[in-house]
């Protein structure tokens, strides 16, 4: 049988948040593709992208783009204040690189505030039954390896996943279905070469023989 589909990356939805996100935007295109006939929404990659924005070049296959944790979503959680939920969106401007960084306070501050709730075990178990997750928190966390940064990784994760899971959930139940894709050019400066080097083909010095 034949299926029409779309492909339309999140980070392409529209939103106050200066990318796309899993929150209001997403599920409005689900009921779109829905009421317009479609069967299909094909994606990009998810995964923390290359500092040129390229989804197909990231430092890990497992990690996964916290700029489409949506920000409302996580107020409604308790997670983030309205106050902050409005700032967020205040300083929604310029290259994807630069809403990381300025992201990066409030999702910190959400995580401080998701370790204290029972669910915080939640996504430790999440993180440790996923050892390619759990290696990518690690690398992430490399530089500043303290149990709390670690676990400030973790949460982004699982806050994705959770959010993804539910939007996911959304679409099947609308005769939806997702084709994704997947990073295919390992970055030399990811996890995978990182923590399995003797699965590339690398000189003594670390680096590609081709």
């Amino acid at each position: 049988m034949r299926k029409a589909g779309v492909l339309l990356h999140i980070s392409s939805l529209p939103g106050p948040f200066g990318c796309g996100t899993f929150g209001k935007s997403a599920y409005r295109f689900a009921d779109f593709l829905a009421a317009s006939g479609f069967a299909i929404w094909q994606v990009l990659p998810f995964n923390l992208p290359h500092s040129d924005g390229c989804p197909y070049y990231s430092v890990s296959t497992f990690a996964q783009n916290p700029l489409f944790i949506d920000p409302e979503i996580l107020q409604e959680d308790g997670l983030l204040t309205p106050q902050e939920v409005t700032q967020i969106a205040a300083d929604a401007t310029g290259s994807f690189d630069a809403l990381a960084q300025k992201r990066e306070k409030y999702l910190r501050q959400a995580a401080k505030r998701f370790a204290l709730t029972p669910q915080a075990e939640d996504a430790r178990r999440y993180a440790q039954k996923r050892p390619g997750v759990l290696q990518a928190c690690q690398f992430l966390s490399r530089e500043n390896p303290t149990g709390e940064n670690l676990f400030y990784h973790i949460f982004l994760q699982y806050a994705f996943f959770r959010q993804w899971d539910a939007l996911h959930r959304y679409l099947a139940a609308r005769g939806i279905e997702v084709i994704g894709d997947i990073p295919y050019y390992v970055n030399l400066n990811s996890s995978e070469v990182y923590y399995n080097p003797e699965c590339f083909l690398l000189n003594k010095d670390g680096q590609p023989d081709f």
